[in-house]
């Protein structure tokens, strides 16, 4: 069951590993409410059942205020690193590779009139956010792939302050027009809200720096800091932060991705003691 907080739902799955929530259903059905519009930034689509709810909402249409029916305007990134082969196919008429799954859905996409763009760097491209209508977004760490939203722990939250979403929408035009990362113009610091009693700070890598929001929190630590991450590299300061509030008498647990804990540039190593 998803917890719900005024304009703000939090899902924990998936499912087929003991979750609480349908990730997957989650998406498809965040998705299947749309009634005018759909920005979607994510790192990878093989999901097929959810490229056929983008391509069902570009089909639906809606009645604008003079009585005029006009089609859902349905707009996606993805990063390119999952579209291209890395050596050239001795027939690249034939399909093969694991990424075909991928580039069948693009094309699908592109035959259901979708617009759709790649990111301008793939090494720095890890979005996964859609924004609905202009007043919802759905955002968290799962991918639209089978993998993502059913044989990994994941989490995404559906959030409706204007707020946080203005905020969005800003970063996906930015996106649009090739601005994000480190060739964003944005000086702006991120805006800070609150719904009910949860604050909300939304960030964007690597201009606002979140890492060093992380940091910060962290450094509020009076007892212990519980934490569970896929992966982070030893130049990051996080650990180091952790250690400080262990130094300092406190406690720090936490999971990280088995795999990635054994990489030889993980921080992982850094944290047993």
């Amino acid at each position: 069951m998803s917890i719900k907080l005024n304009d703000i739902e939090l899902y924990m799955g998936p499912k087929e590993l003991g979750g609480p929530d349908d990730l997957k259903t989650t998406i498809i059905d965040f998705i299947d409410g749309a009634k005018r519009s759909l920005d979607i930034a994510v790192q990878e689509l093989d999901d097929i059942d959810i490229a056929k709810a983008i391509i069902r909402a570009k089909k639906r249409t809606y009645l604008t205020s003079s009585g005029k029916t006009r089609l859902l305007t349905v707009r996606i990134i993805l990063e390119g690193d999952y579209l291209h082969a890395q050596k050239p196919q001795i027939d690249p008429f034939t399909a093969t590779g694991s990424l075909e799954t991928n580039r069948e859905i693009i094309n699908a996409l592109y035959r259901g009139a979708v617009k759709l763009k790649t990111d301008y760097n793939g090494k720095i491209f890890h979005q996964k956010f859609v924004i609905k209508d202009g007043n919802e977004i759905l955002t968290g760490s799962t991918n639209f792939t089978v993998t993502g939203t059913t044989k990994n722990l994941n989490h995404m939250a559906i959030i409706r302050n204007k707020k946080v979403v203005d905020a969005y929408k800003k970063e996906y035009r930015e996106m649009l027009e090739g601005k994000f990362g480190r060739r964003s113009d944005t000086t702006e610091k991120p805006i800070e809200t609150k719904s009910h009693f949860v604050r909300l700070k939304p960030l964007f890598a690597p201009n606002h720096n979140p890492e060093m929001e992380i940091m910060k929190q962290m450094a509020k630590a009076k007892e212990r800091i519980d934490f569970a991450i896929f992966t982070f590299s030893e130049s990051s300061g996080s650990d180091d932060q952790m250690n400080m509030v262990v130094n300092a008498g406190g406690k720090v647990s936490g999971l990280i991705n088995g795999d990635q804990r054994n990489q030889k540039w993980s921080a992982g190593r850094f944290l047993d003691d």
